[in-house]
């Protein structure tokens, strides 16, 4: 759609998530084309628009938007028009809108038969060749099996992430109720299988790396944050959650046994009672919660920590 001139002004990993989440958008488009493929004429064109537009944020986004080798890269900016569609007759003149960045875009783009399919939002131009519905049919799935390819490539670009964060939440949480450098309550197996059913799932249910994906992909999602930055973000929240889930840690739990290294008691009901005066307008914990942070079951594990590297992750505040 772009050329490379322009797409080297765009962050690399940006870039490649953004081309592949187009592609997911376009084969899941294409999928509801296919349920209603009877509605579908005798012949007609075929339109692909972009997913993003690319512009220099007009809002702070951090470094994200510095380019090192000088100057700014662009961000993408969410297109809610579909991304995949079929005309019955061309020349036409299509409407656009996106939002995000800062930015709040419309136009219109001047679609007319062509020999080959392109697009240009900026010039405002776009050609589509007429086609026969089984030559219709027949890109059309090639668009379905082509957004569950980059499905998968789009799920795997968060593979070591996933993984880092659970390292570093295991990390900070072993430390946190052990007490002493050095502990841990899961070993390399279990952070493999916690990797794994970040990934994958479990059963039929999506997995929790799908589910990030997916809120990325809903319009309006990244209107202020770039792409990595979200998938980041909601990675390590997702990741300390699963460490929890893994040890029985409740959510509380950090501040359960800050508050009982303070007060220098077990006491469950003292505990319960100082975490609801300190945090009045979180829900409060039951004696129950309560012993659950304080008996964190530990297990020995093969897995070491580097207490040096471990400073830096709680001084950043990675300890929630």
């Amino acid at each position: 759609m772009q050329n490379s001139a322009v797409r080297s002004l765009h962050h690399p990993w940006v870039d490649r998530w953004c081309t592949l989440a187009e592609q997911v958008l376009r084969g899941r488009e294409a999928e509801t084309l296919l349920e209603d493929f009877e509605s579908i004429p005798e012949s007609g064109f075929l339109v692909m628009l972009p997913a993003w537009v690319w512009k220099v944020p007009a809002i702070d986004t951090g470094r994200k938007a510095i380019n090192p080798e000088g100057g700014s890269y662009a961000l993408p900016v969410r297109v809610s028009t579909a991304p995949l569609s079929v005309l019955t007759q061309l020349p036409a003149d299509l409407e656009w809108s996106a939002m995000g960045m800062g930015h709040n875009l419309s136009g219109v783009v001047h679609a007319r038969p062509g020999e080959v399919r392109r697009v240009d939002l900026e010039k405002a131009v776009l050609e589509s060749p007429r086609q026969s519905r089984t030559m219709l049919r027949h890109e059309i799935q090639a668009q379905v099996e082509a957004g569950k390819a980059a499905w998968w490539e789009l799920l795997f670009m968060a593979e070591e992430p996933v993984r880092s964060r659970l390292e570093t939440a295991h990390r900070a949480l072993s430390i946190d109720i052990k007490g002493e450098e050095g502990a841990a309550l899961l070993d390399a197996i279990d952070i493999e299988t916690l990797t794994n059913q970040m990934m994958l799932g479990e059963g039929d249910s999506p997995s929790a790396v799908a589910r990030i994906l997916d809120r990325a992909m809903r319009p309006g999602a990244l209107n202020r944050v770039d792409p990595q930055r979200f998938i980041l973000t909601a990675t390590r929240s997702a990741a300390w959650t699963a460490v929890r889930g893994r040890v029985g840690d409740p959510h509380a739990g950090s501040k359960i046994r800050k508050i009982s290294r303070e007060l220098e008691t077990e006491n469950l009901e003292d505990i319960a009672a100082e975490y609801s005066r300190r945090y009045p307008r979180q829900d409060g914990v039951g004696a129950v919660r309560v012993g659950a942070a304080l008996g964190v079951t530990r297990v020995p594990s093969i897995f070491t920590i580097d207490p040096q590297k471990m400073t830096a992750h709680t001084q950043s505040g990675d300890l929630c």
